[in-house]
């Protein structure tokens, strides 16, 4: 609704667009960055803490990769769900605004 007041105004698609984009880019990845901040602050402490024992049973390298291949995973999902959605946002607000005459 505020997209198509907003063109009715005078505002450019891809102005609107560049917007919506933006907007849902802080939608998805504040969130997400917090979240990972507090995960390194944890798994710090967890290491400071437990780190002789993980690095006895598993070693270091085993470690690493228990934390990497997962993080990596998570961004990765993340990164293929905020494409889906802008496609999915910029294909919607492109039908709405060639509706309006």
């Amino acid at each position: 609704m505020k997209h198509r007041t907003l063109y009715q105004i005078g505002v450019d698609r891809e102005d609107i667009v560049k917007m919506v984009s933006r907007q849902s880019l802080y939608y998805f990845f504040t969130p997400c960055v917090i979240a990972f901040m507090i995960a390194l602050v944890l798994i710090y402490f967890f290491v400071v803490r437990y780190g002789h024992k993980v690095f006895t049973y598993i070693g270091s390298t085993g470690f690493r990769f228990g934390v990497m291949i997962p993080g990596l995973l998570i961004v990765l999902i993340l990164v293929c769900y905020y494409g889906a959605t802008i496609y999915t946002i910029k294909r919607n607000l492109t039908r709405t605004l060639n509706n309006i005459k």
